[in-house]
């Protein structure tokens, strides 16, 4: 899936394309449905839980719809983040990931084809780290950003211990 570098490169082209301010609510939402690494034995299951990858697999748009109704949490920017963050991964798991893996399964071992996927995705991630002209303001808004619980998914802990492993 996307790298958290990727999600808040997503975050700051769409908030040119739609004049959207960059809050800190807004950037924390959108790394945060992968705050579920930071839950203490987390499976699969837990992922697609915050992912809502089930609904996705079948229906990208009702993913969304049901996702909004099912996120609580303070902030209405963090919760348009959270979203953003679900429908770049629909669009990815679509486009570049499956494909990724379908084209190349036959050519080679299961842990070589995801170490070549991972070392593709450093590079991709170097690219855009190297040109992102949004990177000091993006940096200064997620330190100073206040973590938000996003019920039933996440945690207020596992956000902010995500937050912190970004940064």
């Amino acid at each position: 899936m996307p790298s958290p570098i990727l999600h808040l490169e997503v975050i700051f082209k769409l908030s040119q394309v739609l004049q959207l301010p960059i809050s800190s609510d807004l950037l924390l939402g959108s790394i945060s449905p992968d705050a579920i690494h930071m839950r203490s034995n987390q499976t699969w299951t837990d992922k697609s839980l915050t992912h809502l990858y089930e609904v996705a697999d079948v229906d990208f748009n009702e993913a969304i719809n049901q996702a909004k109704i099912l996120i609580q949490c303070e902030s209405t920017e963090f919760k348009l983040g959270y979203l953003i963050h679900l429908y770049t991964d629909y669009l990815w798991r679509e486009k570049m990931y499956t494909p990724f893996f379908l084209t190349r399964k036959d050519q080679m071992e299961r842990s070589k084809l995801h170490a070549l996927y991972y070392r593709d995705m450093q590079r991709i991630d170097s690219m855009i780290f190297n040109q992102a002209k949004w990177l000091e303001v993006g940096i200064h808004r997620l330190k100073t950003a206040i973590p938000i619980p996003c019920y039933p998914l996440l945690s207020k802990a596992e956000v902010e211990a995500w937050r912190k492993k970004v940064l």
